[in-house]
Parts: C-alpha cells; structure tokens; sequence
C-alpha cells in the first residue's frame, strides 16, 4: 500500500497520488509555482519592452527629421535610374597542366565514386582554363547516356547543359564532342 508522503514544499503530509510530477512536490504546490513563474516571466517581459519602447522613443526624439532640398531630392531619383558601376571581375587564376591533369584525375575519380556534384565542380574550373579532356569529362556528367551508362539514376540529366559542355569542346578542338553531340540532338528530336 502506498504510504503518505511530505510535499518539500509545504510540507503537508499527503497520499503519493497527490505528488504528479517526480514525487517532489503535491499538486496545489506545483500549479501555484507554474502560477508566479508564469508572473514572474510576465512582469520581466513588460520591463524589458517598456525599457526597449522608451529607449526607441528618446532616439526618435533625439534626431529631427530634416527633408532634404527638393533640388537634392530630384538628384538621388537620377542616382538611383542610373546603373551602378559594377567592379570589374577578378582575373581567373591561369592553372598550368600540372594543376589542370590533377583537377581532371580528381574529377574522373569523383565521377566514379559516383559523387557527381563534387566532381562537376572541380572539372569545371579545368574546363574554364580550356582544357578540351576536361571540357569533355564536364559535359559527360550533364549527358543522360552518360549517366545511363553509368547507371547513375538518382542524379539529373540535363541534356541542355551537356550540349553546350560538348559544343565548347568542340570549339576547343574534340572530335569527340561532335560525336556526343549528335546523339543528343538525336535524342532530342524525338
């Protein structure tokens, strides 16, 4: 049988049914805590906004609007029509063959471990040095046959992308590229 127990809060001596949460306190101590944290939480937050309303409201005060000249006004409106002057864009770095037969070797690597995001990424700062073995491995990666091939299904294809990879491989001198980019136009036209 259950044996009475003292709340630690009011010390009452009471059934162990009356003490809910972890035996520690009885039911009327516990809602009365909940009641002044709930006060207590509630009186902290009206003295925390009072002080931030007060303190936004000296630093309305404080600065007086002041219109600008309608003279000046009529200038920001040309400022802002105008286009911005953009910075020009950093030069990118020139890789040597060294550093381009690394980004590539990482690439094929990458693409075979079947992570083809990553291997995008670094075949595509090879491909921007002009590297037509590069170039070509970038395109394969957007190519649905490719994937296909690779039975890579959980990647898209982009079809689009791989065509305009092939056609920069081409410019830059792959046979090929012309090659793939015939079977995309072929499967395309269907």
């Amino acid at each position: 049988m259950d044996s009475p127990k003292a709340c630690r809060v009011c010390g009452v001596t009471k059934p162990r049914v009356d003490f809910p949460r972890y035996g520690r306190e009885c039911t009327a101590c516990e809602r009365a805590r909940k009641k002044l944290w709930k006060a207590a939480n509630a009186e902290r937050l009206r003295a925390k906004n009072a002080a931030y309303s007060m303190a936004h409201r000296e630093e309305i005060n404080a600065a007086p609007l002041t219109l600008p000249a309608p003279a000046q006004r009529q200038l920001d409106r040309e400022e802002i029509t105008a286009a911005p002057p953009t910075p020009p864009a950093p030069a990118p770095r020139q890789l040597d063959r060294e550093e381009i037969a690394v980004l590539l070797k990482r690439g094929k690597d990458l693409i075979a471990n079947g992570d083809l995001a990553a291997a995008r990424l670094v075949l595509q700062r090879a491909a921007d040095a002009n590297d037509v073995e590069a170039t070509l491995a970038l395109a394969a990666t957007y190519d649905p046959f490719v994937l296909r091939e690779l039975r890579i299904y959980s990647f898209p294809a982009d079809a689009e992308m791989a065509r305009v990879w092939y056609e920069k491989a081409r410019e830059l001198g792959s046979s090929a590229a012309s090659r793939r980019l015939e079977m995309l136009s072929g499967a395309l036209s269907r």
